[in-house]
Formats: structure tokens, C-alpha cells, sequence
């Protein structure tokens, strides 16, 4: 599909000889790319993004660069993980991640820039990576990631209502980034590259940005971001929900262009109300890096 070409330079048809065309230095660019491309897509909800600081005080464009430049070796260390052992190992990433969002905080001085990317975002390129030098199909990376995570249904044994994730948990039952991974995903691999696919199929000269966008308003319709309900509350999230629902709505039936003037008028109402919805761009990271591979094995 040419789109799908112009976004990504695909050299071969297959998703197995992935590592004949590319180099696991470029897998990981591509990745960092996909992290870049929150930075890039403006309007952003109350994001930080590279024209201003969406509704954050404490956290700029200079902030989350110097963030994203520690995935580096966090990426290294998960791909040399997948490369050395036979099997997955669930405790040993979770060590890297650890280590990871040290390095996130020292940089940043203490910043939350992207603790629930490194979440994400590990687990991904873990599997990925694992999957790619392996030859595992495209088709069962969803199932592989939900018998990989299993031992994240202990950790909601241990939850004591101290933070608001927990708080959220106990009082709507809503398991936020681990209830994703723990659904392997499916949210990504059968809702948001699908999605992706039937954005540019009406407008196929969409920039990655510009796909991000589209993602970040379609998840914030799609799923209830903890983030989002921990800043603002479970009701008014519904009533963002539905805001975005609208807008998809106009983004399906109208055009690409009376969407995103649409998104700049409730752009100064994300900053003004202190909206973050950081849990749907966590997603639409992931969603991008996966569609570049999906693509590559669907050119």
C-alpha cells in the first residue's frame, strides 16, 4: 500500500527477514522515532508538545527530550535480553524497567515525564524483539504478551488504596496500564492499527503526526485513561469520552482539517481544566511503533 510505504521505508515484503534489511541499532531508532512523534503532534490535549507545555508546570519540550534520550539503552538492554535467553524472562525486564525509570528520574530531576511508557513500551519491544529474531508470527504477539504478563495479576493482590491508581482500582475496577497489558494489548492490535489503517485509507497523505493525533483522540474515546481519571475524576472523564466520540464522528464523516480545527478549540480546554490524558499517549506510541511493523509485513 503506498501510504503505508510513504511513512516507512520498507525494503521487503516479510516480517520474518526483518533483521536481513534492518539492524537492531535501527529497530531501535524507529522506536525512539515513535516516541519523537508525540513531542511533533500539535494540538495536544494538555501534552507537553514542542509549541508549549500543554497543562504541565512542572515539565517542558527540553524536559521530555532529555527523557526520551535515556530509551537509548533501555532498548538495548531489552533487545540483548530477547537475543541471549531461550525463553522470556518476566522478572528480568522488570529489572530493566526498574533501572530504566531511575535513569528517567535523575535525568529529569525527579520528573514523571514517561514512567508509564517505560511500562508499555518494555513490554513491546521485548516482545518484539524476542518475536522478530525468532520468527514469531505478527498474529500471536497479542496471546504471547498475555501469557508473558500473567504475573502482573499479583501485583493487584498488593494494592492498599495508597496510591490513585489503586484508589481508581478499588473504587470503579478499572486495571488502567496493566489491565492493557494483561488483555495483551488488544486494544492496540485490534482496535488501534485497524484504526490506523481506515484513517489513511481516506486520507492517505497523513504525516505520522498527524496519525498520532488521530489515535490520541480515538483512545480517548476507546478507553478509561487513569491518568486522565485520577487528574479530573471518573465523571467528567466520561463526559471527555463522549466529547471525543464526536470528534471521531467528524473525523470519519466530515474531513481531516474540520477535525483538527475542532481539536484546537478543546485544546485551550485541556490546558485551562489541567487535562492530561498521558495513558492514551502511552498507547499511541506503542500503536505506531507496531503499525511500522505491521506495515513491513504487509507491503
Amino acid at each position: 500500500m503506498k501510504t503505508q510505504l510513504s511513512l516507512f521505508k520498507i525494503k521487503k515484503k516479510y516480517l520474518f527477514n526483518f533483521f536481513e534489511n534492518y539492524t537492531k541499532k535501527e529497530l531501535i531508532e524507529f522506536a525512539i522515532k515513535m516516541i519523537e512523534t508525540e513531542l511533533y503532534c500539535y494540538p495536544s490535549l494538555g501534552l507537553v508538545s514542542f509549541k508549549d507545555s500543554g497543562c504541565h508546570l512542572d515539565m517542558n519540550f527540553k524536559t521530555f527530550l532529555k527523557s526520551k534520550n535515556t530509551f537509548y539503552l533501555f532498548f538495548y538492554k531489552i533487545f540483548d535480553l530477547a537475543k541471549n535467553k531461550k525463553n522470556l524472562n518476566f522478572e528480568k525486564l522488570r529489572n530493566i524497567s526498574i533501572n530504566q525509570e531511575k535513569r528517567m528520574f535523575k535525568i529529569t530531576k525527579n520528573i514523571n515525564t514517561h514512567k508509564g511508557l517505560i511500562f508499555s513500551f518494555g513490554i513491546i519491544f521485548y516482545i518484539a524483539s524476542y518475536s522478530l529474531i525468532n520468527k514469531i508470527s505478527f498474529y500471536s504477539w497479542s496471546e504471547l504478551i498475555k501469557n508473558f504478563v500473567k504475573p502482573l495479576e499479583k501485583d493487584f493482590l498488593l494494592f492498599n488504596n495508597k496510591t490513585k491508581g489503586e484508589q481508581i482500582f478499588n473504587k470503579y475496577n478499572i486495571k488502567g496500564a496493566r489491565g492493557e497489558a494483561l488483555n495483551g494489548y488488544k486494544n492496540v492490535f485490534n482496535k488501534g492499527i485497524p484504526f490506523i489503517k481506515k484513517c489513511l485509507k481516506k486520507y492517505p497523505n497523513l504525516k505520522k503526526k498527524d496519525i498520532y493525533l488521530c489515535l490520541l483522540i480515538f483512545y480517548l474515546k476507546k478507553i478509561d485513561d487513569t491518568t486522565l481519571i485520577s487528574k479530573i475524576g471518573y465523571t467528567k472523564t466520561k463526559k471527555i469520552k463522549k466529547k471525543a466520540k464526536i470528534l471521531i464522528n467528524n473525523l470519519i464523516t466530515k474531513n481531516f482539517y474540520f477535525f483538527k480545527k475542532k481539536i484546537m478549540i478543546k485544546n485551550e480546554y485541556f490546558k485551562k481544566e489541567k487535562i492530561s490524558p498521558g495513558g492514551c499517549a502511552d498507547l499511541c506510541v506503542i500503536t505506531l511503533f507496531l503499525f511500522f511493523l505491521y506495515s513491513f509485513d504487509h507491503n
